[in-house]
């Protein structure tokens, strides 16, 4: 069994245990929400992360083409995204895909726009 799953695991002990010594009545429900939010936050932040590393491990400014700095975006953005997909749990509703979209539009879009204007600066220079 992954470690994914021992966090899981863990995360709904621990919601459980806490609404029994809190005087409350434990609700699995809640335990899995709770420890839903825990994990997908983190596979959220691991997959924005994750994508900003790639990019500026695998680019070598500048590019020839802008055409290989969108390629660079596409690959690293697929790679994140496969790792959130594997880190993601109980997101039925999609809500958690909705805040990686949401994320990726933030952070990706100012990420390339950075990029690209230093690809654009770093082609001019070695002119």
């Amino acid at each position: 069994m992954g470690l994914l799953f021992f966090l899981v695991i863990a995360g709904l002990a621990q919601c459980y245990v806490g609404a029994i010594k809190s005087g409350g009545l434990p609700c699995i429900e809640n335990a899995v929400e709770t420890t839903a939010k825990t994990v997908n936050s983190e596979a959220i932040r691991a997959s924005v992360q994750l994508y900003k590393d790639q990019m500026h491990q695998c680019l070598a400014l500048p590019t020839e083409t802008q055409q290989q700095l969108s390629e660079a975006n596409l690959r690293c953005q697929r790679e994140a995204t496969a790792l959130f997909l594997s880190k993601v749990v109980f997101d039925k509703d999609r809500k958690c895909h909705l805040e990686l979209t949401v994320e990726y539009r933030h952070t990706l879009v100012c990420n390339y726009s950075v990029l690209s204007r230093l690809n654009l600066k770093a082609a001019n220079n070695s002119n």
